[in-house]
């Protein structure tokens, strides 16, 4: 797949921020092993649909659970579905008591509004809900981009349920479990 030229709006001005699948490939992997170990921790998942799932980088590191990519390229393994617009279409596989959803880096990328309403969606899609969230100020300075710094992103998953951080280099991976 050749990522860097995918240009859909609003998506393309994340270019002109330096982002790059393919340049950011190295940082994607590690982030992936620990999100998919934080997984695994909880036994009663079996399904997970991977929002922004990109190259499904997850995938591998999660042997017999039931995966689902979405992403705005479709490939055999992937269905095409932008986030910043819509939801994944109902029904969702698997079972809510058995699904984790996961964004290993895309919240980022939506307004503050559209990432809170994509993360109240995930809450009440699913029992376990994992997300990753890098604070970059560049990205907040453009505009229309998701501005919150990690205290009030923690603060508003707070909101949604009891909140365990994993810390990854730089960035918190957070897990949202059964409410508080």
């Amino acid at each position: 797949m050749d990522w860097d030229t995918l240009r859909y709006s609003p998506w393309d001005t994340r270019a002109k921020l330096g982002f790059s699948m393919r340049t950011t490939a190295v940082r994607w992997e590690p982030r992936a092993k620990r999100m998919a170990s934080a997984i695994l921790k909880y036994p009663e998942v079996r399904c997970v649909l991977d929002l922004g799932c990109g190259m499904m980088g997850l995938k591998k590191y999660l042997p017999g659970l039931d995966y689902h990519g979405y992403d705005l390229q479709h490939t055999p393994e992937v269905q095409v579905t932008d986030l910043s617009v819509c939801f994944p279409p109902e029904p969702l596989p698997g079972e809510v008591c058995s699904r984790a959803l996961v964004s290993l880096g895309f919240v980022e990328w939506l307004s503050d509004q559209r990432c809170l309403e994509v993360l109240a969606w995930m809450r009440a899609n699913s029992t376990h809900m994992f997300v990753a969230y890098y604070e970059d100020q560049n990205r907040a300075k453009h505009g229309g981009f998701c501005s919150f710094t990690q205290r009030q992103f923690r603060a508003r998953l707070a909101g949604l349920g009891k909140v365990n951080v994993i810390q990854h280099e730089a960035q918190a991976l957070y897990h949202v479990g059964s409410p508080t």
